[in-house]
């Protein structure tokens, strides 16, 4: 589905559609804190829980290889949730994603409401945690009867202190 000026993205059931249009892209201080509540666990949601993530994040100042490591930990973080969450639940899939910014750092929560199940195993299967945990600064993931949640943060590289108006040729 789209309309001018933005774009949206979803289905007519479940969470609502996402839009993203040219305010949400601007470049300024994001705000504070990013909240994604009681999105379906399903693909194409997950990709559109992630272009509204990425579209955030393009307010910190992370650079763009720094970006698009974090906005794909984040998205594998997510498609565990689909994958291991809800396997044995017939119920509602739903996710949380809470991502909070500070000038020094960024953390970002991923919490489902399900039981965590392991897939079969496959050559091409298991890498989602290492990828996440090699892609960010710090991983903790947490499990309970309630849910599990993958909390990863990124330090914001502080900056060389170099004044290039002042250098000498």
């Amino acid at each position: 589905m789209s309309s001018a000026p933005g774009v949206r993205t979803g289905h007519a059931w479940g969470t609502p559609p996402l839009v993203i249009d040219d305010a949400t892209t601007e470049h300024h201080q994001p705000p504070a804190q990013l909240s994604l509540t009681d999105l379906d666990a399903e693909p194409q949601r997950i990709t559109d829980a992630r272009v509204r993530f990425g579209a955030w994040l393009t307010h910190t100042p992370f650079d763009t290889a720094r970006t698009y490591d974090i906005v794909l930990a984040v998205y594998e973080a997510m498609a565990n949730v689909v994958e291991h969450a809800y396997a044995a639940t017939t119920g509602r899939r739903v996710f949380d994603l809470q991502a909070t910014y500070d000038s020094a750092r960024l953390e970002v929560a991923v919490r489902d409401h399900g039981t965590w199940s392991d897939s079969s195993p496959g050559p091409l299967r298991g890498r989602g945690l290492p990828l996440i945990e090699t892609l960010s600064d710090d991983v903790t993931l947490s499990s309970a009867d309630s849910g599990t949640t993958v909390t990863m943060a990124w330090d914001v590289a502080p900056t060389s202190g170099i004044d290039t108006d002042d250098q000498v040729s």
